[in-house]
């Protein structure tokens, strides 16, 4: 007889409109501690040695458990040097919205306004992008990296216009690919 497991017993949870795979017992994604990576770099100059350890640190407090930040420090012979910080901000179909410039942390680095790269997707169809700027993270526009986006009946892109007047341009070809016909052609 074939009964129905109850959510209790069931290893995947619902979580918004997207199933989430975990083991009994395991945290979800969001609530995992950040996860870390080490390389290590090895180099002599003149006969003096120097052991270079890059450390990045992943935090998974995205939607649906996407990254949202990366922390990199360096250390040389074992003391912490230069360290930046790096923001990612997620819509909540899974485009990225947001992602910010690493920001230097490190006491002797200059602090300017902190920038960032804006994603904005036409709101008729969320697949499809409709801009990208870069922005202060206050949200003044400082460059129109594209402006305009058409695209085919397939979805594959038609048009980009950049912000510098100079738009790209890509043709339809057999099996529903485009090829590119226009590239850095000015309006």
């Amino acid at each position: 007889m074939n009964l129905p497991e109850t959510p209790s017993r069931h290893p995947c949870s619902q979580r918004g409109d997207r199933l989430e795979s975990r083991q009994p017992g395991e945290l979800p994604i969001s609530r995992r501690p950040p996860w870390k990576a080490d390389r290590y770099n090895y180099t002599t100059i003149g006969t003096t040695p120097f052991t270079v350890r890059v450390q990045e640190t992943y935090t998974y407090a995205g939607r649906d458990g996407a990254v949202s930040q990366r922390d990199t420090q360096t250390y040389v012979n074992g003391l912490a040097r230069e360290g930046f910080t790096q923001g990612f901000n997620w819509r909540h179909l899974g485009n990225l919205h947001f992602l910010d410039y690493p920001e230097c942390v490190h006491t002797w680095c200059a602090t300017p306004e902190p920038r960032r790269v804006r994603f904005e997707f036409d709101p008729q169809n969320r697949e499809y992008l409709a801009s990208i700027q870069e922005t202060t993270t206050g949200g003044t526009v400082l460059t129109d990296y594209a402006t305009t986006f058409t695209y085919h009946p397939n979805g594959m892109p038609a048009t980009v216009s950049h912000g510098n007047g100079v738009t790209d341009s890509w043709r339809p070809q057999g099996n529903d690919f485009s090829s590119p016909c226009g590239a850095g052609s000015r309006s």
